[in-house]
């Protein structure tokens, strides 16, 4: 799956366009994925 799909994907289930999506490749192997989101993005949620 390419970035840009993913991108759309999670705007599309969140039911947000203007969601900030970034995706990097982890170096760490304990973990598979992480997803953080900023103070003011919760507050308005």
């Amino acid at each position: 799956m390419g970035n840009d799909r993913i991108e759309r994907e999670l705007r599309k289930d969140l039911k947000n366009d203007k969601l900030v999506v970034k995706l990097q490749k982890r170096n760490d192997k304990r973990g598979s994925s992480m997803l953080t989101q900023s103070e003011e993005s919760r507050r308005i949620s």
